[in-house]
């Protein structure tokens, strides 16, 4: 068997061929990486987006969260306050101690539920003690 000789021509013709054809790919492939690479950072930065939004969402809830709680304990050290300079206020009046007999209790709550419904706009009347501020009659 006789070895085959192939030309130099042929054989660079060969190679150069094989070298467009590799380049040619290496390129679809890189592009196709970059296109991925884009994708991936394009959802990498839409949801760090996501979670900021959360995060300033979950901070903007327990701001409101802790001024609620803040409130509620200025109303309940005020409330005491008042309390107190009450029953200072009220030592030793007689009348302050004195229960408001049943009937006149529930005709005095019955008058600032109607007044209050008339205070309020949008109500349809009725019946004041069942409107929602009505006071209910304290039992003895």
């Amino acid at each position: 068997m006789m070895p085959v000789r192939l030309s130099p021509l042929l054989l660079l013709s060969v190679i150069a061929v094989l070298a467009v054809l590799t380049s040619g790919f290496l390129w679809h492939r890189a592009a196709d990486a970059n296109e991925a690479l884009r994708q991936a950072n394009a959802r990498a930065d839409s949801t760090e987006a996501v979670i900021k939004n959360v995060q300033y969402t979950l901070k903007i809830f327990n701001d409101i969260t802790q001024g609620r709680a803040d409130e509620k304990e200025r109303d309940r050290q005020e409330g005491e306050t008042r309390r107190t300079a009450l029953r200072n206020d009220l030592q030793g009046d007689r009348c302050a101690v004195v229960f408001v007999p049943a009937a006149a209790e529930r005709r005095l709550l019955d008058r600032a539920a109607r007044d209050r419904a008339r205070a309020v706009p949008g109500t349809t009347g009725g019946n004041p003690a069942t409107h929602a501020g009505a006071l209910p009659a304290v039992k003895r």
